[in-house]
């Protein structure tokens, strides 16, 4: 079944980091001196597997979708999206040692969608932060969504005080 909330919202994704990253990468030449374009990387870091991997495959598969779409539109400036999605079971400590053991893999990602849930996006935005990490998140937790503690993050999603108040303004009237 599809969720057109999770695939439009990881399409929007993509498309915002259209806008932030045109320019951003520079070209490389492939060993026939023909100029081609690195790839735009976003690496995902969800809990694919365990009781939420349904509603992250509806994400990723948003996500695949909104990459598949970029690409045949050309690109962000010419660079293909490549969607890299890496399993840490919904656990904040496999989370953070994903990220770590990709950010020191060498091969930097243009951004990260930082997991299914806040307690695993709580455990990489330090690491992202520290890295300068573009991510993005659907969790809605006000820790992860602090801008003065994580600058290179943003959420696709309204903080737990935005629900709060916008249900009591409801009940209000």
């Amino acid at each position: 079944m599809r969720h057109p909330t999770a695939i439009a919202a990881c399409a929007v994704a993509l498309a915002s980091m259209g806008i932030v990253a045109c320019g951003s990468s520079s070209p490389s030449t492939s060993s026939g001196g023909s100029s081609t374009k690195t790839p735009f990387t976003v690496l995902a870091i969800v809990a694919s597997s365990g009781p939420l991997a349904a509603v992250t495959a509806s994400e990723m598969q948003g996500m695949a979708e909104g990459a598949k779409y970029v690409n045949a539109h050309g690109g962000i400036d010419g660079h293909k999206v490549q969607v890299v999605v890496k399993n840490d079971n919904d656990d904040p400590t496999t989370a953070a040692t994903v990220l770590q053991s990709y950010l020191s893999s060498g091969t930097a990602p243009n951004v990260v969608y930082a997991g299914t849930t806040s307690t695993e996006t709580y455990a990489m935005e330090p690491i992202l932060t520290q890295a300068k990490v573009l991510s993005l998140q659907t969790a809605t937790s006000d820790q992860t969504m602090d801008p003065a503690k994580f600058p290179d993050a943003f959420s696709l999603a309204s903080s737990s005080a935005d629900f709060y108040s916008d249900a009591t303004a409801s009940q209000n009237k």
